[in-house]
């Protein structure tokens, strides 16, 4: 069996603050010293961005990506529980897109 690690971008949230970075969408950002995530969206700076679990729920749970609404939410993650994977609407697209693309996976 194959062990995969993902690593998130990551720093103290000074740095993150004083950089204020724009996040790629999907991209999630984390600081070490709070605990606390960002996803990105490619267009807000890092200090615009809510932090995940504010203001809304930010975590839809479905079987498969095909029991999403047919229209998502840019600040909404969608959790396909069977596929094992989560997702983010592209407004660009009209797409759900892997949230965590294939480059963030490491094998060990």
């Amino acid at each position: 069996m194959a062990i995969y690690t993902i690593q998130l971008k990551r720093g103290k949230s000074t740095s993150w603050n004083s950089l204020n970075l724009i996040l790629s969408a999907g991209e999630p950002g984390f600081e070490i010293d709070t605990g606390k995530l960002k996803i990105g969206n490619g267009i807000t700076p890092w200090n615009d961005l809510p932090y995940l679990g504010e203001d809304k729920a930010l975590i839809i749970n479905a079987n498969t990506h095909y029991d999403f609404p047919a229209i998502g939410d840019v600040d909404i993650i969608y959790k396909a529980s069977q596929e094992n994977q989560l997702y983010q609407w592209n407004n660009d697209t009209y797409n759900y897109e892997l949230l965590l693309p294939n480059n963030l996976v490491t094998q060990e």
